[in-house]
């Protein structure tokens, strides 16, 4: 199983201390990480030699494109000790990839109803939830949900949603009365004497 996971320091050494529970029961794990930052190199390649994790654990270094990584990844990861709104998280829903995410910030609304959320700092929670993924069939579902969830984030459907609300409170304020007509549909507007006029 072969996880993804962005880096920053915390997060790293949290999920070190993870992969030490876990990796034990994982057959053939490979973890990489990307853009763990030249000046912290050293000291997560030596974290990362003091929990015996050399063949599990591979610094990608910067990449200015994942997709590659996104690709080739299993599972993705984010255990972030503080977020805001992340776009790694859609990033990975969007490559359909199953998502383990620690519940701060934004991580949960950008999830919705799909992933798998946990408390920040909690080695033990999150290697169960690398090892409730090591089922294929499992994560091929958990992956599926993740892609049809984040279609909400798409663009085209953010524009019909502000079109959506737009209309409703457009049609609340022209009321019949008001000199204006009732709106009859989108794009469209009914003067008082029944002709049908483009706005």
């Amino acid at each position: 199983m072969k996880p993804l996971m962005p880096a920053s320091p915390d997060d790293l050494f949290a999920y070190l201390d993870t992969l030490g529970i876990a990796h034990k029961t994982v057959t053939h794990p490979a973890v990489f990480t990307v853009d763990e930052g030249r000046e912290l190199r050293g000291t997560i390649a030596q974290s990362i030699a003091d929990h015996h994790l050399e063949k599990v654990f591979h610094l990608a270094g910067p990449a200015a494109d994942v997709r590659s990584f996104l690709a080739a990844a299993d599972i993705a990861v984010l255990c972030s000790r503080a977020e805001g709104f992340s776009n790694s998280l859609l990033e990975y829903m969007a490559a359909g990839l199953p998502v383990i995410a620690t519940d701060v910030g934004g991580n949960r609304e950008a999830l919705g109803s799909v992933g798998l959320l946990i408390e920040p700092g909690d080695a033990h929670e999150l290697a169960r939830a690398m090892l409730f993924l090591r089922d294929s069939t499992i994560r091929k579902r958990e992956g599926s949900a993740a892609l049809r969830e984040v279609q909400k984030f798409d663009i085209r459907h953010a524009e019909e949603r502000m079109r959506t609300i737009y209309w409703h409170h457009l049609r609340r304020a022209l009321k019949p009365g008001y000199g204006v007509g009732q709106i009859e549909t989108p794009g469209t507007v009914s003067s008082p004497a029944g002709r049908v006029d483009p706005l």
